[in-house]
């Protein structure tokens, strides 16, 4: 296998996970995968500070270390209350975003040394509407923002698995069904962030959707073997 970062996106119900898994078996050869969402636990590698925040999280029931962008904006919290908890924020920040940087880092080194990796999401296209085209962003969303778009390694190729609104909505009934489209509008027209960008629809059997991303993959390898 030629070395080359490959991200599965697409909003939920899409099935990237499913699709992620199967892939190593699939196209075979020296094929990685890394996870590269809101969720740590989710991949293996996690930092022991984000292990830490997890285990307090978990025991004291509170939210999420970080968590995907809100498809809602929250009530803005009071200057007093904003300036009692900034140290927090900018600690809860810094740990997320060397959580970033150590999965990509090490999707880029393995890819640097010919395997072929397989993003299972991608933080630029799942904060990009939120931490870096919205106009109303906190000075932390900049932060982040700033980070995602200029300091971590992208990918090579990214596939976004897409279906209508009804269809994801009736795979994963979470939320609304109004949420759950402006959730699938933020992963179109974002073809600028990756090198090569395909759809692939979800909206049809698992067969045919896993032979669809097997194709784009084997025409990305095949033409970056080429260019070389």
């Amino acid at each position: 296998m030629t070395g080359l970062v490959v991200a599965v996106v697409g909003p939920d119900g899409t099935g990237k996970s499913t699709i992620v898994r199967r892939l190593p078996d699939l196209l075979g050869g020296s094929v990685k995968t890394v996870y590269a969402g809101d969720n740590p636990e989710a991949g293996d590698g996690m930092l022991p500070t984000t292990r830490l925040l997890w285990w307090h999280r978990r025991r004291t029931h509170g939210p999420p270390v970080h968590g995907p962008p809100p498809i809602e904006r929250p009530p803005r919290r009071s200057l007093a209350r904003r300036s009692l908890t900034a140290p927090v924020s900018v600690f809860l920040l810094a740990n997320q975003c060397a959580e970033e940087w150590a999965r990509l880092r090490r999707a880029s080194r393995w890819a640097a040394a010919g395997n072929l990796v397989v993003l299972d999401r991608s933080y630029l296209h799942d904060y990009w509407h939120h931490d870096i085209e919205a106009v109303d962003r906190s000075p932390l969303q900049r932060v982040h923002g700033f980070w995602l778009e200029h300091v971590l390694p992208r990918a090579d190729l990214t596939i976004v698995l897409d279906a209508p609104p009804e269809v994801l909505f009736a795979r994963k009934p979470e939320g609304t069904l109004a949420a759950v489209a402006r959730r699938r509008a933020e992963y179109a027209h974002l073809e600028h962030l990756c090198a090569a960008t395909v759809v692939v629809d979800v909206a049809r059997p698992l067969a045919e959707v896993e032979a669809a991303v097997l194709d784009t993959i084997r025409g990305r390898l095949v033409d970056g073997s080429a260019g070389g």
